[in-house]
């Protein structure tokens, strides 16, 4: 069993960070039940680039940001069979977007709101991908792009300097597709005050309302929305504790925060909240993981994931071990979350001993059943740096950015020796 003196969450989901102001490095003590191994991949043309992919929830179609000759570019893939289509660029700076003569000049990069990146990423769900864009009006928006008789048709959601409900949208970002609604998070101004806003908007229909505002019971802002069917998690600052934490919605309109009052370790100035990577399961039990970077003089000291479906231990952390490898984990990030009947799995990417400086992507499952008394799977390398992938050659480095996770499937973007970009499925198997 993994055990931890430094980080536990009590049976009330309080997150208790007293004590050691260092984790205490553990130690892999059960051979791995799962094996990670590459099932395909696909080499970028030349000219092409690709970063961090997003796989839709039935695991079956999945969205890559990059550039296609130069030019910023959405791609797509889908499932067909056992094979994954070539990754094909279907959304580009010379795509239209109907009834308007306004371009795009970029897909909107990663946001870098320390620790957390890649929430605002282009999304997929079916036929259907929503996405963040740059305009050459000096304006930013929402869009969804459908597919129809085989081309894709780009329509506008919302824009910057718009108006909802009398407030003008000041920013927008965070998009996300999931059972046939777009959900993403706005800031709008009355005229008086800004509010943080996560909004819905329905597709077949193209309502729009405000599911949740950042003033409703003193939550001061929202960052990093992350969906999943109806229901949605994200960070936030409570104005009351003065600290971060991280919330669930339902479709019953409650909104929950999922650890109690958090309070700092002994010898670190401050911890911050990132992510989180929100699952639902059986359509009423909410999951997330998060990480969390403590510090003590405004540098970064201990990192880990945690999770809800761990109530008693961190799941990954500063100083865990890789299977079959000597190196330890110093850093990690973008965890993404996938729960099944009897398993909950993370993907997630980290640097550790002997690549401090170049992150890998990772794999670690705990049992659902015995989460509460039993520590988690050994952590598998997924991709590191400086592996020869048989499709591709010799990677350089994994691109920064989500690593996705549905369905035993993992997709990561990486660049190569060559200099050239692909993109890595690699499939989860248990013995």
């Amino acid at each position: 069993m993994k055990t931890n003196t430094l980080l536990t969450l009590s049976a009330l989901s309080v997150l208790s960070l007293s004590g050691c102001s260092q984790f205490q490095a553990s130690t892999n003590k059960t051979e791995p039940k799962v094996k990670v191994s590459v099932e395909s991949a696909y080499l970028a043309p030349k000219g092409t680039t690709f970063e961090g992919p997003n796989l839709a929830d039935n695991g079956r179609e999945m969205v890559i940001r990059g550039t296609s000759s130069g030019e910023p570019a959405i791609f797509f893939s889908a499932l067909k069979g056992d094979f994954w289509n070539h990754p094909a660029p279907v959304i580009t700076t010379s795509s239209t977007i109907e009834g308007s003569d306004v371009q795009f000049v970029n897909f909107s990069k990663q946001i870098t709101s320390n620790p957390s990146v890649n929430f605002n990423g282009p999304m997929v769900s079916g036929d259907h991908i929503v996405f963040s864009a740059e305009l050459n009006n000096h304006q930013n928006g929402i869009f969804i792009s459908t597919l129809e008789n085989g081309k894709w048709v780009t329509k506008s959601i919302l824009q910057t300097n718009q108006a909802v409900a009398g407030k003008k949208v000041v920013s927008l970002n965070a998009p996300y597709i999931s059972d046939g609604d777009v959900y993403f998070i706005a800031k709008m101004n009355d005229g008086k005050s800004d509010s943080v806003n996560v909004v819905r908007y329905i597709i077949n229909t193209g309502d729009m309302d405000t599911l949740q505002t950042s003033q409703t019971e003193g939550i001061g802002d929202f960052w990093d929305l992350s969906l999943n069917k109806d229901r949605f998690s994200v960070r936030a600052f409570n104005e009351s504790t003065k600290q971060q934490n991280i919330y669930v919605y339902d479709h019953k309109n409650s909104f929950k925060p999922v650890y109690g009052k958090l309070s700092y370790p002994k010898g670190t100035d401050a911890f911050t909240l990132g992510g989180p990577s929100y699952y639902n399961y059986d359509g009423h039990q909410d999951y997330v993981a998060n990480m969390v970077v403590f510090s003590k003089n405004k540098q970064l000291k201990d990192m880990a994931i945690f999770s809800n479906v761990l109530p008693k231990l961190s799941w990954v952390e500063t100083g865990d071990s890789i299977v079959d490898e000597s190196s330890k984990i110093e850093a990690v990030g973008n965890p993404t979350l996938s729960v099944s009947q009897h398993y909950a799995s993370i993907a997630f990417q980290a640097t550790t001993s002997q690549s401090p400086k170049v992150s890998g992507v990772y794999f670690s499952s705990v049992n659902r059943d015995k989460a509460t008394n039993a520590g988690t799977e050994t952590i598998l390398p997924v991709v590191e740096p400086h592996t020869q992938i048989a499709q591709l050659g010799k990677v350089e480095q994994v691109m920064l950015g989500s690593v996705s996770l549905r369905h035993n499937t993992i997709a990561t973007a990486v660049k190569l020796d060559s200099g050239e970009y692909g993109i890595v499925v690699s499939e989860v198997t248990r013995s």
